[in-house]
């Protein structure tokens, strides 16, 4: 529970870019009864000075060429941080994390190998 309330902000942030990134959610949606709805702003969770941060990740994660095997290793590694006080396995945790992170390398290395800086 501490490992998911640490990270749920940071998850839904990521959620929302690769949601835009690849399901092209738009910034903005009308609901049914014709009211607007500011998606970007639930996805920048509710503080609308970070648009152009948020502009900037995406773009360059595009760059990157993000994928699914990227965003799914990126949420693992979110909520598997061995850093967050008073989790009661520490090691458990690092472990998890670290195999993620091996993953995403090899992932990279293999699925990626042009691009040098992924």
């Amino acid at each position: 529970m501490k490992l998911l309330q640490h990270s749920w902000s940071d998850m839904l942030v990521l959620d929302h870019i690769h949601q835009r990134m690849h399901n092209n959610l738009p910034d903005e949606t009308t609901l049914h009864n014709g009211q607007k709805f500011d998606l970007l702003s639930l996805g920048l969770l509710g503080v609308p000075s970070l648009a152009d941060t948020f502009n900037d990740i995406t773009n360059k994660l595009q760059e990157l060429k993000f994928d699914v095997g990227d965003y799914i290793c990126i949420k693992f590694m979110l909520l598997l941080n061995p850093d967050v006080r008073g989790i009661a396995n520490r090691k458990h945790v690092e472990e998890g994390y670290e195999q993620v992170q091996r993953a995403l390398l090899e992932y990279t290395l293999t699925g990626y190998p042009q691009i040098q800086v992924r």
